[in-house]
């Protein structure tokens, strides 16, 4: 009877109860998990999250330039907030932009292109992102009217350029904009003082995203001009046809009118956090030495040529903000700026992108 009994249970609990085999009951579910992460990896496209780290990190730079140390979990929720922000602003630019996007040959492997997601979806998702992003503030923030108020703005400068940015010559100021507000979010939200060098640390990400932004909108010119678009560099006359690249006097002088006062906020920052030292002398022409070294930036007529010199543009922009704050930040500071993003980057291009380089 015993025996019996056991066999039966054993039966029971290797059938799940419904004759159905252990493995045949869980063929369903690893079905859903599959398809679960099929889904992650197309919003990740989406999002464009490979660079998501970088803006995580910018209201957590802005406390530490407030002279604000907090526990590390204090800065998790920040970082959230951040990526975030990232997530629903680059997808609602897909969304956005999927009309004009369709008219490049080049841009067919966006999720939204491909067929991947829906552009409800795109839009359902950005709007939850931005949910989550205001209920992280209201919750976790020890000033949450304020640090409310700080990540409101900037999340409608962000849609504020995303939707009008292809109608309206210039949107890309709102975006810089967007991203001085994410600076002042950390700080503000943790009731810290907002005094120089917070200030010139929003600047500088706010000066640097205006640089990258408005060169990137270079690579769109063909297909932004087929659909009537308004872009900036359109409205200051310049244009692409295949290989051929035209860039306008205006272009350039508003380029470097641009870095001038990069290089005018870095020098700041850096005599401001290490006064009247030969360091400082030295580092300030560096940073301008650099920054002259990229003026051939956008005379890229190659797509892929073009995407490694805005690549190199970016980094050695990031690198001079870190080079000028160095000291506000210190070593530790610098290793977390220089090992968060990449490592964030590698892992996310290897694991949503397939190691492959990102549709942009």
């Amino acid at each position: 009877m015993c025996r019996a009994l056991s066999t039966k249970q054993s039966r029971l609990t290797a059938d799940g109860g419904d004759g159905k085999t252990a493995g045949e009951d869980s063929k369903p579910l690893r079905g859903k998990g599959k398809l679960m992460v099929r889904m992650l990896k197309i919003f990740m496209r989406l999002g464009r999250m490979q660079t998501a780290g970088i803006t995580g990190l910018l209201p957590v730079l802005g406390l530490w330039a407030a002279g604000s140390h907090l526990p590390v979990p204090s800065y998790l929720w920040l970082f959230a907030v951040g990526v975030l922000n990232h997530y629903a602003g680059f997808a609602l630019n897909e969304f956005f932009d999927e009309r004009i996007d369709r008219l490049s040959g080049e841009l067919s492997g966006k999720p939204l292109l491909a067929g991947d997601i829906s552009a409800a979806w795109a839009k359902l998702s950005s709007v939850a992102a931005i949910s989550a992003s205001l209920l992280l503030t209201w919750f976790f923030a020890p000033r949450p009217l304020a640090g409310l108020a700080i990540n409101a703005g900037a999340l409608a400068l962000a849609v504020l350029y995303d939707s009008m940015g292809k109608r309206v010559p210039g949107m890309d100021v709102a975006l810089a904009a967007s991203a001085a507000l994410g600076v002042l979010f950390g700080p503000v939200a943790y009731g810290s003082e907002i005094g120089a060098l917070p200030a010139l640390l929003a600047a500088a990400f706010a000066v640097q995203l205006l640089l990258q932004n408005t060169a990137a909108g270079l690579k769109d010119l063909d297909q932004d001009a087929l659909a009537g678009a308004v872009s900036f560099p359109l409205w200051l006359g310049c244009w692409r046809k295949g290989d051929q690249l035209h860039i306008t006097r205006s272009f350039y002088g508003w380029l470097w009118s641009v870095k001038i006062v990069q290089v005018t906020v870095l020098t700041t920052a850096l005599i401001h956090s290490a006064p009247g030292g030969v360091r400082a002398g030295l580092t300030a022409a560096l940073l301008f030495a650099g920054i002259v070294a990229l003026r051939q930036l956008p005379v890229a007529p190659d797509r892929r040529a073009f995407f490694v010199r805005l690549g190199l543009h970016e980094v050695t922009g990031l690198l001079a903000i870190l080079a000028a704050f160095y000291p506000a930040f210190g070593p530790n500071g610098a290793a977390v700026i220089l090992a968060v993003p990449s490592v964030w980057a590698v892992v996310t291009v290897l694991w949503a992108h397939g190691g492959k380089p990102p549709v942009l």
